[in-house]
Formats: structure tokens, sequence, C-alpha cells
């Protein structure tokens, strides 16, 4: 499957403990833009954060100015929030320069095997194979991952199953009983992802899984992005749900089946 790219023209990746150096790391390699983000304060409760969000919104559509990615830096948002959010879509710097960097969240054991099984993998070391980066914290191993990689065309997003259907109790059961992939994809403004090696709530950091390559090496041609895209449809589609078919909810359609459907 697909165009790779050689690892040697890459180097080594940082220590998990400089996270400064990620971030230029990020900028440099893989081509992306990143902002501070307290990761550790991810899902508490307002009165619980300890630091501030700084908006990322601004930069789902255009490059951060080396001034203002050095300013971070400068400043300590990076270092005194410990994680950073990634935002994936349009590669803006770098050897992979206008393609477009896939971030897919696996977020229960059944949405991490329907990845796999969209890459024609059994298992996480196959698709690191393949030139995907695949990364988990440890209290997710094994049963939840994240992964990028390159594509020549953008893949629309697939917001989560949490947000798709706010307030549906029974979902967030089929969730956790893994009887429902939790598969969220971001790409062109699809929000923000937080990678390696920001501070998780439980303490750990996200960290690339062993094999892993430390940069996507795999980019899809439009042919084989069409095809992936189409997998990961089939396999969808025999829960009920539904990626190429979503709509946002401001067009009035959702991919996801009542209950009652299902």
């Amino acid at each position: 499957m697909a165009t790779t790219t050689s690892t040697s023209q890459y180097s080594e990746p940082p220590p998990y403990e400089d996270i400064d150096a990620w971030v230029r790391y990020y900028r440099d390699f893989w081509g992306i833009n990143t902002v501070p983000a307290p990761t550790q304060d991810k899902g508490k409760d307002e009165k619980d954060r300890r630091y501030s969000w700084i908006p990322w919104q601004p930069y789902q559509n255009q490059p951060i100015s080396d001034e203002i990615q050095e300013s971070y830096i400068r400043n300590g948002e990076y270092t005194s929030r410990q994680g950073l959010g990634l935002l994936p879509g349009k590669v803006w710097f770098g050897p992979n320069k206008d393609k477009w960097l896939v971030a897919i969240d696996g977020d229960n054991e059944t949405a991490k095997n329907a990845v796999c099984e969209m890459f024609d993998c059994e298992t996480l070391e196959q698709v690191t194979a393949k030139g995907v980066v695949v990364e988990q914290h440890t209290e997710d191993a094994p049963h939840k991952a994240h992964f990028y990689f390159y594509s020549d065309t953008h893949f629309h997003n697939l917001p989560g199953v949490k947000s798709r259907k706010a307030g549906d109790k029974v979902y967030e059961f089929l969730i956790k009983d893994n009887k429902f992939p939790a598969v969220e994809i971001k790409c062109a403004g699809g929000g923000v992802q937080y990678p390696t090696p920001s501070m998780h709530a439980d303490g750990y950091r996200y960290r690339q899984t062993a094999g892993s390559p430390p940069v996507p090496t795999l980019c899809l041609s439009e042919l084989e992005a069409a095809n992936v895209m189409q997998k990961l449809e089939n396999i969808l589609n025999h829960y009920g749900d539904s990626y190429l078919e979503y709509k946002s909810a401001a067009d009035g359609k959702t991919a996801l089946p009542t209950i009652e459907e299902m």
C-alpha cells in the first residue's frame, strides 16, 4: 500500500522530557502547527483546571509564524503546561509540505481493531511497519491508540461518538463494553490532537509505541486514500455507523442510527 518515505531523512526524536524540542520536531519534520495545551486538565471541570487553554482555532487554516512559536517556547508556555496540541490537516512546513496529516483516535479496543483492519493489519506492529505513527499512554495500552499518516488528499472529519450523540447514555455503554467502535478522525479543521510527549491526566506521557516511526512515512495517494476510506466505511456499516455519509448536526443529518434501529 502507498507511498513511503525513508526515515533516514529525519533526525532522531528528542527525549520525552524535552517538550520544547518536540515542538520544534513537529514543526521541522512533521510540518504541523502546535500550540501549548494543559493536557493534564483534559476532561476536568473548569474549577479543577490548573492552566489556561491557548486558542488554537486560528491556526487550523494557516501556519503559525516562527515568531509566535518561539515566543511560546521562550515564555515557558509548553513546559509549564507539559502538553501540546497538534493541529492535523494541511502540512505547512518541511519535506511533506502541502500534503495532509490525518489523525485517528481509536478510543476503545473495537475502534483500535477497526483502524488496524482499515490498513489490512491485525496488530499495531503491522500498522507501524507500514509507516503509520502509533502512540498510546500507559493507562490506555493496549486497548486504545492514536494513529497518524499523510495523504495526498484530505480526509473529512468524523467527530467522536460522544460528540455526535451527546447525551445518549446508551452509546456510552456500548463504547465502554466494546460493542461500538469509538473512532474519531481529524484532518482539515477537525480540531486539536494531544500527541507525544504530552502529559495525560493519569500522570503518564503519551508515547510512540515500540517500532513506530518517529514521523509518519506512509503517504496515501488519492486512490489509496479513497480505498482506505471505503474500507473504514464498510467496517463502520457493520455497526450501523457511517463515515462517508456523515454530515454535521448543522445540516440535520447524523450517521448514527437510533438505538431502536440498531
